[in-house]
């Protein structure tokens, strides 16, 4: 499957098709709003040295220096002394940002962008994805993608990061290369996935976010597109940048942050949640790789102008959809989904819609957190 996917792979655009169901105008949810800051580092709780240093405090209380060379764990008493000692080693130190070359962008979204970059001396294929200080990036965002770089341990499902450069006010983060992309441009090539394929998928991404859930991370935006894939079939997570710790202290989350449309019921209402909300997020993630197409659908009452008769290919409302959530209205209906798939694309291959992918959903998308 992969080797077929991998031949009819193209460069195609990941934008994802989402889509709800009827309901009852009304009760409208707040909307989520980017944190402002003027400059390109106020607000964020970042240093910048003459020389050119970024430092930067972790959520687990770690120092880190990032330089141009790469990036440095430092004691209390540097990190508070603000010296740029290059004669200090390197965290990891065995790549040289001048021993990369390169290549086309690979990915964009609103805080970054990634590039495929060969390192001159082995060969090897790296991801660069470089994040450039401004108004749509956090503090949390800075924090998540350096605490990669600096993981001790890195599980088989999830990226891992090989390094970090702070050059010309930008992180650039030295990240392992999946060569089909994310599960989304797969689904997008192939439609719905054939249920032996979609447990083996399904498994990885339960290890890796088994992984991260004993590290204490919440991700928060587990969804299609923040999942990559490679031509031997392996699948892993990526894009930390609005995941969270939780611990004893602090076993609850509240902020409203990530993509609505795979936000549980307790997160679209603002209320407390914990790790229990990416399981409702890989459900739904879940069941659009089944189908092939987001689980959800709604005429746009706002008027998009498109005269198609497709639900699955008119623009989503986000107001309505994410009322549905928080009401605790949206459910995935295969028997529906499965006959309109069949009406708008009768020449795809169909679903298998089996009574394992029914119950595995519904048990990842319990309202209750502590039923999933």
């Amino acid at each position: 499957f992969f080797v077929f996917v991998s031949a009819l792979y193209a460069r195609c655009e990941c934008a994802i098709m989402v889509h709800t169901t009827p309901r009852t105008r009304g009760h409208k949810p707040p909307m989520l709003k980017p944190l402002a800051q003027e400059g390109p580092t106020e607000g964020l709780g970042v240093q910048i040295s003459d020389k050119g240093t970024l430092r930067i405090s972790l959520q687990n209380g770690e120092h880190v220096a990032v330089r141009p060379s790469g990036v440095v764990a430092e004691d209390e008493a540097a990190f508070n002394a603000k010296k740029d000692d290059e004669s200090e080693p390197e965290v990891l130190g065995k790549i040289k940002w001048q021993d990369l070359k390169m290549g086309r962008v690979i990915g964009e979204g609103s805080q970054a962008k990634v590039r495929k970059v060969k390192h001159r001396t082995t060969g090897t294929i790296y991801a660069l994805k470089v994040i450039t200080l401004g108004k749509q990036v956090t503090k949390r965002t800075l924090q998540q993608e350096l605490a990669r770089v600096l993981a001790v341990t890195n599980h088989p499902n999830v990226v891992a990061s090989a390094d970090a450069f702070y050059i010309d006010g930008a992180l650039k983060v030295l990240m392992e290369f999946m060569d089909l992309g994310t599960l989304m441009t797969v689904i997008k090539t192939v439609g719905c996935l054939q249920e032996d394929v979609l447990s083996t998928i399904t498994e990885q991404i339960l290890q890796g976010l088994k992984s991260l859930h004993d590290s204490d991370i919440v991700h928060r935006d587990i969804k299609p597109s923040n999942l990559l894939v490679d031509s031997s079939g392996v699948v892993k997570i990526s894009d930390f940048g609005v995941s969270t710790f939780l611990n004893q202290m602090n076993p609850f989350a509240i902020t409203l942050i990530g993509s609505t449309a795979y936000m549980s019921p307790e997160r679209v209402r603002a209320d407390k949640y914990n790790f229990k909300s990416d399981i409702w997020s890989v459900g739904l993630t879940v069941a659009q790789c089944a189908l092939g197409v987001f689980p959800w659908y709604t005429p746009d009452p706002l008027g998009s102008g498109d005269a198609s008769d497709n639900p699955f290919e008119k623009k989503i409302n986000m107001f309505d959809l994410a009322a549905l959530i928080a009401e605790g209205q949206a459910e995935v209906d295969f028997d529906s989904l499965c006959a309109k798939i069949k009406e708008h694309y009768p020449t795809r291959r169909q679903p298998e819609d089996t009574p394992a992918l029914r119950n595995f959903v519904r048990l990842c998308m319990r309202q209750a957190p502590e039923d999933r």
